[in-house]
């Protein structure tokens, strides 16, 4: 089989081996002669012997992309699927996502973005092999048909490898847009077929950060502040520079890292060195100081709203709310629902600790790590090392879990600087576990109050939700937009889909100084968890089943596949049956770009213990690629959810987290899992994001199940806090 590796250097080395490459920007793009580099997204080769090269843009990090991107381009090439072989990408703008125009992999945009440009890739290339083929024989293309790497004519039984088209199909023009397959010809998409990545992953081939290695490369370990901004203003490192093993400590962002001959000597030189520094913007802060700043800020910090957002126009229309008339149906309601809410700190706590390699050379720099923004990643690397974006060249590993933090670009920095200091050796920069938790981008801690004003027949005629703690944009810097508070912190406070008028959210900010980074499912970490408790809440106080509740907020046009997902999953945790004495149900539901989902979950209360009997979970993302991947991704964004409903928290006294390893943020064992019994919907609709859905819906659905088992309303988490779990 030839290898392809598609680099500067490959697509060269491509023309002489007959190799078709294409990419997602297909319109205007011509296939050249070797050497011509054209404009591209994500690349398809193949070669004379039929190998199949695709590689995948997006980061791979347990979710199945990797497998996923590449079947979309293989199931309308219509190539045999073992042929194929899958690459790991690089950061190049070719790579960009359709949908968010910048090559990342977050916010569950990756299936949705790609779906239809890398049909197209699969699409354009298999017409211009039938082209090429046609003339070959001198044959109409309208009698040849493409199957399994082949192209067959029937009427002269004569049949031709893609392998021995490619050099001829390669000079041809390049389809603007090509025939894409009806969904009942696809026999790769939608089918549960093992990936390309679990066999590597399985017999430990893979290659994650950590496995990054090269003759004479060195490993970097780490001495940092307790907190990025902290200003160094002494370091000792006398004994550590006499260490085995030691070559250079170098200054790097927060602190020092210390470069040796291996891993466990520059670990043990990194513990010798002694940092001075002046006082951290946190020094003061703990869970209490918190507390009482969230209580005076939804009080005395003016509060920014949140806009309900109209999408049925581009660009989507804000509405901003009418807040005399929010504040007129409160005054004059019947009776006025009060509610307050608090969820703490979240560490991303990925299995892989954050890790990161580089190599300075004189003809570039080569940064090698498990990365979720590539893209950024290389600009930043460019910055430190003064170099012009096309010294820069940054390719992405496995990932080991990320969740969010490896979107930022601390370490990569750090491990920039680094490989400064060593030109000419690769140096990878480790990370301990205790510097992967306490240095994190932490999930925010934030307090809502919710007032629902009711009738006297039940209804709701007017909902003021407000949330305090700091802006994660803020701290990300990103741009705010004129009008809308932090979208991560607010948005979905109240859920738009409910019908019923006089909404009003908003945000009452709270600079805390402790970094803050974006979790699996972002503003809904915290928000589902605030909307759909204060649901319950008012269910039981106007005496009415919060499941038709629900049912009730979502009638009319629009909303027929999230009722269908909530049915679902009401049906599947019996809802209507009859409850043992201290058996209670909850179900909680969620929704993003055109993905739905709904969870229930059934509990049993016994004074401070509480077992949870099952958790189910109906979902809706329009079509689905591989069934296996995505029921594996919404069980496994449940255990993630389990996890921050029971046990999650980073505590903070004296302006340090609390935690710094597992024995201190527990983890489920395979023992505290319950049953788990997922429902997929499968549609014509076109994919939407899987890999956050479920989790955020765990916290409201097991409190409102605890709330019916035996009326304990539970508005702090974790769980731990309030039973002995």
């Amino acid at each position: 089989m030839t290898d392809i590796v598609f680099t500067r250097r490959g697509f060269i080395k491509a023309g002489a081996l007959g190799v078709l490459v294409l990419g997602t920007d297909i319109s205007g793009a011509v296939a050249q002669a070797p050497g011509a580099a054209v404009e591209l997204g994500a690349y398809l080769g193949i070669a004379e012997d039929g190998a199949v090269t695709i590689v995948s843009p997006a980061s791979e990090m347990g979710q199945g992309a990797y497998d996923a991107l590449a079947r979309m381009v293989a199931e309308e090439l219509e190539c045999a699927w073992d042929s194929v072989s899958v690459r790991a990408p690089w950061a190049d703008e070719r790579f960009r996502n359709p949908l968010s125009k910048i090559q990342r992999t977050v916010n569950s945009e990756t299936i949705s973005g790609y779906y239809s440009p890398l049909r197209k890739v699969g699409a354009a290339a298999r017409e211009m092999l039938i082209s090429a083929a046609a003339q070959h024989w001198g044959v109409d293309p309208a009698g040849l048909t493409a199957t399994q790497g082949r192209i067959a004519h029937a009427a002269s039984g004569r049949s031709i490898s893609y392998g021995q088209l490619a050099a001829a199909a390669a000079a041809l023009p390049v389809p603007s847009e090509p025939k894409l397959k009806a969904a009942k010809d696809f026999k790769l998409i939608g089918k549960a077929i093992p990936r390309k990545d679990l066999s590597a992953k399985v017999f430990g081939t893979a290659e994650f950060g950590a496995d990054i290695f090269e003759p004479g490369m060195l490993t970097a370990m780490l001495s940092l502040a307790p907190h990025p901004m902290c200003k160094i203003t002494h370091v000792d490192s006398a004994k550590a520079q006499t260490m085995p093993g030691v070559i250079k400590i170098v200054p790097v962002d927060g602190g020092v890292a210390v470069i040796a001959d291996n891993f466990w000597h520059a670990r043990k030189a990194s513990e010798a060195i002694v940092l001075e520094y002046e006082a951290a913007p946190t020094a003061e802060l703990s869970d209490d100081v918190i507390a009482d700043r969230f209580s005076k800020a939804l009080i005395e910090v003016p509060g920014q709203t949140f806009p309900e957002t109209d999408f049925s126009v581009f660009p989507p229309k804000m509405i901003q709310p009418d807040r005399p008339q929010v504040a007129k149906a409160l005054e004059s309601a019947a009776s006025v629902l009060d509610m307050t809410y608090d969820v703490p700190h979240l560490a991303h706590a990925a299995m892989e600790p954050l890790v990161c390699s580089a190599k300075l050379t004189p003809e570039g720099l080569l940064v090698r790590g498990p990365l979720q923004a590539p893209e950024v990643s290389r600009q930043v690397a460019a910055d430190i090392a003064a170099l012009p974006l096309d010294k820069v060249r940054v390719e992405m590993t496995f990932l080991g879990g990320a969740f969010g933090r490896k979107w930022a670009t601390d370490f990569v920095r750090i491990a920039v600087q680094a490989a400064i200091a060593m030109p000419g050796r690769m140096v990878r920069t480790m990370w301990t576990r205790e510097q992967d938790f306490t240095m994190d981008q932490f999930r925010p801690a934030f307090r809502a109050r919710i007032r629902a004003a009711l009738s006297d027949t039940g209804e709701i005629a007017g909902m003021h939700s407000q949330i305090t703690g700091p802006s994660i944009w803020r701290y990300q810097k990103k741009k705010q937009i004129p009008g809308m508070a932090d979208p991560s912190v607010a948005a979905m406070l109240i859920y738009d889909r409910y019908k019923f008028p006089n909404k009003l959210m908003e945000f009452h900010e709270v600079e805390l100084g402790i970094p803050a980074g974006y979790w699996r499912s972002v503003t809904l970490s915290q928000v589902a968890f605030f909307a759909e408790s204060a649901i319950d809440e008012i269910a039981v106080a106007t005496k009415q089943d919060a499941y038709t509740l629900r049912r009730n907020l979502l009638s009319g046009p629009g909303h027929g596949r999230l009722v269908a997902v909530m049915d679902k999953a009401a049906a599947m945790i019996g809802w209507e049956n009859p409850r043992q004495p201290n058996v209670g149900r909850g179900i909680a539901i969620a929704y993003g770009a055109d993905s739905f989902c709904a969870m229930a979950a059934e509990v049993e209360v016994t004074e401070r213990m509480f077992n949870i009997r099952r958790l189910v979970c109906a979902f809706d993302c329009g079509r689905i690629i591989d069934p296996s991947s995505l029921e594996a991704q919404i069980s496994g964004g449940i255990v993630f959810g389990l996890q921050a409903t029971l046990w999650g928290e980073v505590p903070f006294a004296d302006g340090r987290p609390q935690v710094q390893n597992f024995g201190e943020f527990r983890m489920p064992l395979i023992s505290d899992i319950p049953p788990i019994d997922v429902h997929l919907v499968d549609s014509d609709h076109p994919p939407a994001g899987a890999g956050e859905a479920s989790t955020p819906l765990v916290a409201p659905a097991i409190c409102n199940a605890i709330a019916q088992a035996n009326g304990t309303r539970i508005r702090r988490l974790p769980l731990s806090k309030s039973f002995d779990i």
